[in-house]
C-alpha cells in the first residue's frame, strides 16, 4: 500500500490517543522551512557538521545522488553536486555522508545493471573540491540492502549487508588509505531480514546497531555489538530491545564527547498501528559496555525513523510525526543527558507529507533537513533554531549560584578578547575557554557581580592557539551561559 495512502487511512478510521507531551509547541522559534536542493523527488537526506560547514547528501527520483554544502551557517546553499558523477552504472541510490575536519566521505550503491557496488568518494578541503569515484567491494555482489561507514583520521570503517544462500550477509571492511584500498570483507552477522544500521566510532572503538530479524517468524528487533580494535575483533550480539511480537525498527546511534551512547528506536509494543510507534532510547556510559533500561521518550504511538545527536549535556531528537495528518516533523531537547525532555515541538506544519527528518549542529543553532512532497515543489527542506550552544563538555569547573550574563569584544580578534560577566551574587565562579572539539584550553575565575576577562589566545601553558573558533563558557550553578569567539591571526 502506498505510504500516504495508508496515513489517511490510519488518521481518519482509527481513534487517536492524546499526546503525552506537556504541549505542543509552536514552530515559531523555527525559521520558515526553505526548500535547498531543487525541484525534484529527493529521498532520505543526510546531513552532517564539520569545521562549521554543513554537508548535505541525498538521493533523487532520477536514481542519482547529490551533495550540497553551507559555509554561512546554513544561510545558503552551494548547488547540487552529482557525486556518484563520472561513474558508470545505470542508477545509484542511498548516499551516506560522514565528515572529520576537512576530510568529507560520500558513499552510495551503485548498480552496474544486476552488478551491484558501494561507490565511495571523497574531499580534502571541507567539499570545495572533490576526487574521483572509486568502488568499495568485491564484483561479484548481486544484491545490496544497506550500508553504514564511518571516519577517524585516514582511517575508514564501512558495513554492508547483501543477499546470499538464503540470508542477508552484514559484511566489514576497512581502509587505512582514506579508500584507496581495502581490506578483505568479514561477516559480522547473519540474519533473515534486516531494517537498517548505524556504524559509529571513537578513535578505534566501533559501535554497530542494527534492526533485523534472525528468523522469518520473528518481528525485527535492535542488536548492539563493539569491537575495541579497530574491527578485528567483535564483542558477542547483544539484544537491546526487548523481544517480544511487536517489534522495533528504525536504529539510530548518538554518541557524545564523553564516550556516553543513546541508542534511539521506534518501538511498537504499545502501538495499535503497524507503521509508526513510539521513540524508545537507551543510554550507556561506557562506549556500550552496559546498558540502562529502556525508556520510551514519546507516548502517541505517532512517531517514525527517528533521528538524534548529542553534543554535551544536550540531547537533540527529531522524527516524522504523525500527530497530525499529513504527516510533518518534530522536534524534542533534553539539556540534561536525556533525564527530561522539553515538550515537542512542530517544525514543519504543512499540508504535505514529510519523511526521513536528519540533524546537525553547529555552535549555537540546530539544522533540520527532510525530504517533502508538497503539491507546489518537492525536494530536501530546511528548517533551523537559535539556542545557547552547549557544544563543550564540563571539565568540573565550580558551581555558580544564580544567573548570568556574558559578552564579548571584539568578536572576531586577533589579538586578544575581553569577556565581560555579570552575575546576580557576588559568590564568584569560573569561565572556561574550549576549542571545537570540546577540549579545555584555558580557565579563569570570576570574581564579584561583575567584571570582565582579558582572553590573548593562549592555552594554559602560555602557548599560541591555532585560529579558528573557540566557546567561552561560565556556569552559575545549573545555569551555564555560552558565546562564540573567533580568533584570526
Amino acid at each position: 500500500m502506498n505510504k500516504g495512502i495508508f496515513i489517511i487511512i490510519l488518521l481518519t478510521s482509527l481513534i487517536v490517543t492524546s499526546a503525552p507531551y506537556a504541549g505542543l509547541a509552536t514552530a515559531q522559534q523555527w525559521s520558515a522551512p526553505v526548500r535547498i536542493s531543487n525541484d525534484l523527488a529527493c529521498f532520505r537526506p543526510k546531513i552532517v557538521c564539520s569545521n562549521d560547514i554543513l554537508h548535505l547528501i541525498y538521493g533523487s527520483g532520477q536514481n542519482r545522488a547529490f551533495y550540497q554544502r553551507s559555509t554561512d551557517d546554513g544561510l545558503t546553499w552551494s548547488n547540487p553536486f552529482r557525486i556518484d558523477q563520472g561513474a558508470p552504472g545505470i542508477t545509484s541510490g542511498r548516499p551516506t555522508i560522514v565528515a572529520n575536519g576537512d576530510t568529507v566521505a560520500g558513499c552510495w550503491y551503485h548498480n552496474f545493471g544486476g552488478i551491484y557496488n558501494l561507490g565511495f568518494r571523497k574531499s580534502l578541503n571541507g567539499g570545495a573540491n572533490w576526487g574521483s569515484v572509486s568502488f568499495v567491494l568485491p564484483s561479484d555482489v548481486t544484491t545490496l540492502h544497506k550500508h553504514s561507514f564511518c571516519l577517524s583520521d585516514s582511517r575508514v570503517f564501512l558495513l554492508y549487508a547483501y543477499y546470499r544462500a538464503d540470508s542477508i550477509r552484514s559484511c566489514f571492511t576497512k581502509s587505512t588509505d582514506l579508500g584507496e584500498s581495502w581490506s578483505s570483507p568479514r561477516e559480522i552477522f547473519a540474519v533473515d531480514v534486516i531494517d537498517d544500521m548505524e556504524l559509529r566510532n571513537r578513535g578505534d572503538t566501533l559501535l554497530l546497531l542494527w534492526s533485523a530479524a534472525y528468523s522469518w517468524q520473528d518481528v525485527m528487533e535492535l542488536y548492539f555489538r563493539r569491537s575495541t580494535d579497530g574491527g578485528d575483533n567483535w564483542s558477542n550480539i547483544q539484544l537491546l530491545s526487548t523481544f517480544d511480537s511487536s517489534g522495533s525498527q528504525n536504529p539510530c546511534l548518538a554518541l557524545n564527547e564523553r564516550g556516553e551512547l543513546a541508542a534511539v528506536w521506534t518501538d511498537f509494543k504499545n502501538s495499535p498501528h503497524w507503521f509508526t510507534g513510539d521513540v524508545f532510547v537507551r543510554y550507556s556510559s561506557d562506549l556500550g559496555g552496559t546498558w540502562a533500561e529502556e525508556q520510551a521518550i514519546t507516548g502517541d504511538h505517532l512517531a517514525a525513523f527517528p533521528k538524534a545527536i548529542w553534543q554535551a549535556d544536550s540531547l537533540h531528537l527529531t522524527w516524522e510525526d504523525y500527530f497530525q495528518d499529513p504527516g510533518n516533523i518534530s522536534y524534542m531537547r533534553s539539556i540534561d543527558n536525556g533525564a527530561t525532555w522539553e515538550q515537542r515541538e512542530a517544525v514543519d506544519d504543512t499540508s504535505a507529507d514529510s519523511f526521513y527528518p536528519g540533524v546537525a549542529l553547529t555552535p549555537g543553532r540546530v539544522h533540520l533537513v527532510w525530504d517533502e512532497r508538497r503539491t507546489t515543489e518537492q525536494g530536501v527542506f530546511y528548517s533551523f533554531r537559535w539556542e545557547e550552544p552547549d557544544a563543550v563538555e564540563d571539565k568540573g569547573s565550580g558551581a555558580l549560584p544564580g544567573a548570568l550574563g556574558l559578552a564579548s569584544y571584539p568578536n572576531p580578534f586577533n589579538s586578544n578578547v575581553s569577556v565581560s560577566y555579570s552575575l546576580h551574587n557576588e559568590k564568584g565562579g569560573q569561565l572556561g575557554i574550549y576549542n571545537m572539539q570540546g577540549q579545555l584550553i584555558a580557565t579563569f575565575n570570576l570574581e564579584g557581580k561583575e567584571g570582565r576577562i582579558k582572553w590573548d589566545a593562549t592555552d594554559a601553558s602560555g602557548k599560541k592557539v591555532s585560529s579558528g573558533i573557540y566557546f567561552a563558557k561560565a556556569r552559575a550553578s545549573e545555569i551555564s551561559y555560552t558565546v562564540k569567539l573567533v580568533y584570526l591571526k
